[in-house]
């Protein structure tokens, strides 16, 4: 759901295209998708980073903008070292892409058309050849899963790793049922973060329980309490808020909205698949916005966890 790649940085350099003229429109072709769908892997603990904007100067008028917008929208992963030496050329900042590629899978890495040249391996595409590779064609902004805690993690692992804030949304979450037992091992990575997430569980007050239970505040957080704590254990805290009513499944993040079409429950029955969807971003901030407390009252609201 949410790609990375490696950006070598002559991408930035208009000496470094097979016509200086053509980097402004692969640039502003580059800009979108990596801004919506992607993270940017920042190179020799956040070296590639500090080059292009020391470099700035130097390269093109657009470097500096598309740097401050990764910031901006937290889609820099400072990723370790792995060479030696310092990186000085072009060439040196691709073998370093490559070498992470080994420590942990990228979806892809981008270089100028000069660089690509010295460059066979497929996970290296030329910036000026992009429509044409492999891995940027299968780019796509939905995919199916197992409704099983382990398919969770693998989709999201990025996501975990990098997000800053997350909304569960799913009027059926209830960590008291068996089909939400093991929600606390989707928010397990999460611990080892620092500083740790801002986390937001969303449900329905009423969806999903039988009729003649009436549920108010002292209900749920009974049903929460259980989770509240393998979090405490986590050292992790989550607000819990309770809605008259909605309908539809999502995750929210900083860095992707989805679309969870069957939520976060598990079955035990196998390839038992759902369709989980990138939105775009107005559709994200639409959602988000739907479900915050300062532009609509959730019926209880209460904090679990540490």
């Amino acid at each position: 759901m949410l790609d990375e790649y490696v950006l070598v940085p002559d991408i930035f350099d208009p000496g470094a295209y097979s016509n200086a003229a053509l980097i402004d429109a692969y640039l502003q072709f580059l800009r979108e998708p990596i801004m919506q769908e992607a993270l940017v892997r920042d190179l020799v603990d956040g070296g590639w980073c500090k080059y292009c904007i020391e470099n700035s100067g130097s390269l093109h008028r657009l470097s500096k903008e598309f740097v401050k917008k990764l910031l901006q929208g937290n889609r820099l992963r400072k990723f370790p070292r792995q060479a030696s030496q310092e990186l000085v050329c072009s060439a040196d900042w691709c073998n370093e892409g490559l070498a992470t590629n080994v420590v942990e899978t990228v979806t892809g890495i981008i270089a100028a058309h000069g660089t690509k040249q010295a460059f066979n391996q497929n996970e290296v595409a030329s910036i000026e050849r992009l429509t044409a590779t492999p891995w940027w064609q299968g780019r796509s902004p939905s995919l199916s899963l197992d409704r099983k805690t382990t398919d969770y993690l693998r989709i999201l692992s990025r996501v975990l790793a990098q997000a800053n804030s997350f909304m569960f949304i799913d009027p059926y979450l209830d960590p008291s049922s068996p089909g939400y037992g093991q929600l606390h091992q989707l928010l397990a990575p999460l611990a080892s973060r620092n500083p740790k997430p801002r986390i937001e569980l969303h449900r329905s007050f009423n969806k999903g329980l039988p009729q003649q239970v009436t549920p108010d505040e002292p209900y749920w957080k009974a049903a929460f309490a259980g989770l509240g704590a393998q979090l405490r254990a986590y050292g992790l805290i989550a607000e819990v808020f309770i809605w008259s009513e909605f309908h539809d499944r999502f995750i929210i993040s900083d860095v992707i909205g989805i679309t969870a079409s069957a939520g976060f429950d598990v079955t035990n029955r196998p390839n038992d698949l759902a369709v989980w969807s990138r939105m775009g971003r107005s559709t994200k901030d639409g959602i988000q916005k739907q479900f915050d407390p300062a532009a609509s009252q959730p019926k209880w609201r209460f904090v679990i966890g540490q």
